[in-house]
């Protein structure tokens, strides 16, 4: 027999609201159909109700293209059980959401770290990008988790054409840990974007306009040395490449970005 009205809205409710024993009442009535199922399941996944999404894969829903647009999750939450519920039922980690982007590039779970974790560990590509050519560990940074950037097989010096490389990025947004991470990861200080420039190119321009600073940058005195170099120990990233008219404007000048043990 088909749920009426108040019966459904009432279980719907219950899904969105993480009533637990109202929603597991509904199931037990056998009045919900396949449709009102894959719908409370859309709404508890939205929300990040993990209970509630166990229940109702064990009633019977179905991971499907129209659940899975829902897992990015409300107001940039999503809980990591909801994720792992999804991948035990069959999610593909790599699977694309209904805009055509993968669901591990989402930004809302990008900057998720243990969401992040959970794709990662049922094989989500972290080197995937989106129809915008943009790969995950760029749009990662931003939001500045370190998961993406120990992802076991992320390439370091992956390049997009608007923000160059993971690299530039960090550099350009002032982030010296995830800077750190990704030298440790292999990233190459030296590597230009679609302007010619390397990362320590923004760093020059920051000290020249006296712009946005890395949390831990210094400007120090020092004669350039003709090639970069980076000193594991103290973890300098030191410009690799300084063309003549640079080198004259900063007067000798040397820019290096240190880490603070944080």
């Amino acid at each position: 027999m088909e749920p009426d009205n108040a019966f459904l809205n009432a279980f719907l409710h219950a899904c969105c609201e993480d009533e637990l024993l109202k929603t597991q009442e509904a199931i037990a009535s056998g009045r919900l159909t396949p449709d009102n199922l894959e719908e409370g399941l859309e709404l508890a996944t939205r929300s990040g109700h993990p209970d509630i999404v166990a229940a109702l894969f064990d009633a019977g829903a179905q991971v499907s293209a129209s659940t899975v647009d829902f897992l990015p999750g409300k107001d940039g939450r999503q809980h990591p059980s909801v994720i792992r519920h999804f991948l035990h039922r069959g999610l593909d980690s790599n699977s694309n959401l209904s805009n055509g982007g993968p669901l591990f590039r989402t930004y809302r779970l990008l900057t998720n770290p243990a969401c992040a974790r959970e794709l990662l560990s049922r094989g989500a590509d972290p080197n995937r990008s989106g129809p915008g050519g943009v790969p995950p560990v760029v749009r990662a940074i931003v939001g500045n988790p370190s998961t993406i950037c120990c992802a076991k097989g992320l390439d370091p010096n992956t390049t997009s054409e608007k923000c160059g490389t993971p690299l530039h990025l960090a550099v350009r947004l002032g982030k010296p840990n995830i800077v750190k991470l990704l030298l440790d990861a292999g990233a190459d200080p030296t590597a230009r974007n679609t302007l010619a420039k390397a990362p320590c190119s923004y760093v020059l321009q920051f000290a020249r306009h006296d712009g946005p600073h890395l949390s831990c940058g210094q400007v120090r005195g020092y004669n350039p040395l003709p090639e970069g170099i980076i000193t594991a120990s103290q973890k300098w990233l030191m410009p690799a490449t300084l063309s003549d008219d640079e080198a004259d404007e900063l007067n000798g000048e040397f820019i290096a970005v240190g880490f603070c043990e944080e």
